[in-house]
């Protein structure tokens, strides 16, 4: 990812700017996804979980400080979304485990 000033397009962003975003989109997601693939559980989910870091980019927009390095920023997003599908994923195990073991018990 390219050392760049982003805050003119995010700013344009947070504005509703589709072609900021697309910018944006374009200069970084080869940098997100090869991250996301060395951090994620199941390779297959990388491409979910990309989308969900875009959908985050754009919630989070608000707390960007331009004072600081935004591809820093950026990977944290990245991290944390990761961290949450990985949350995600433990849950839905756990929970079709339980109901596994639930249905093992019920006479029937």
């Amino acid at each position: 990812m390219k050392e760049t000033d982003w805050t003119p397009l995010l700013i344009r962003m947070s504005q509703g700017d589709e072609d900021a975003f697309h910018t944006v989109y374009e200069s970084t997601r080869d940098h997100a996804y090869r991250l996301i693939r060395y951090l994620a559980p199941s390779q297959q989910d990388a491409a979910d979980i990309v989308s969900e870091v875009y959908v985050e980019l754009f919630r989070s927009l608000h707390s960007y400080d331009p004072g600081k390095n935004f591809a820093a920023w950026f990977n944290g997003l990245i991290v944390r979304q990761v961290r949450n599908w990985k949350r995600k994923a433990l849950r839905t195990y756990q929970t079709v485990h339980q109901n596994k073991k639930t249905r093992q018990k019920l006479p029937g």
